[in-house]
């Protein structure tokens, strides 16, 4: 018994494909927080030590680091939209991509910002410890 105010389930497919953006979009970020942390001890004098931290810390990312990770790009994300609605008109093309991916998947029924993040999010994060226990 579902109402019309239920929103609707997303195929296996649409759930896949969301999965497999949210899965380049933390590949992406984790390269970007490496390449950061390299950057920051380039000058250090303990290179041994750090080379070892950043080798550790590259085979194994937690799902709290992975989280963190997620929450600062979607609050940068989310203040780039509100400067957008705001009358800043200039997007890049990831974030086109974002938001026309949004509107794709927001045409198969009505549902307000919140539930898609929410409902795209659970799908991630399941789809992440599927994942982690085949390792």
């Amino acid at each position: 018994m579902s109402s019309s105010e239920d929103p609707p389930v997303l195929t296996p497919e649409q759930n896949a494909e969301i999965a497999e953006s949210w899965r380049l979009v933390l590949e992406n970020l984790r390269s970007k927080e490496e390449e950061s942390s390299e950057e920051e001890f380039e000058d250090s004098d303990e290179e041994a030590s750090t080379s070892e931290q950043l080798s550790r810390h590259r085979k194994s990312w937690t799902i709290d680091e992975d989280k963190e990770l997620l929450r600062r790009w979607m609050r940068k994300e989310e203040d780039d939209a509100i400067g957008v609605a705001m009358g800043r008109t200039t997007l890049s093309v990831r974030q086109r991509r974002r938001w026309l991916q949004w509107e794709k998947v927001d045409r198969f029924g009505k549902r307000t910002y919140d539930e898609f993040w929410v409902q795209v999010k659970d799908e991630f994060w399941k789809e992440l410890g599927k994942e982690q226990k085949k390792e």
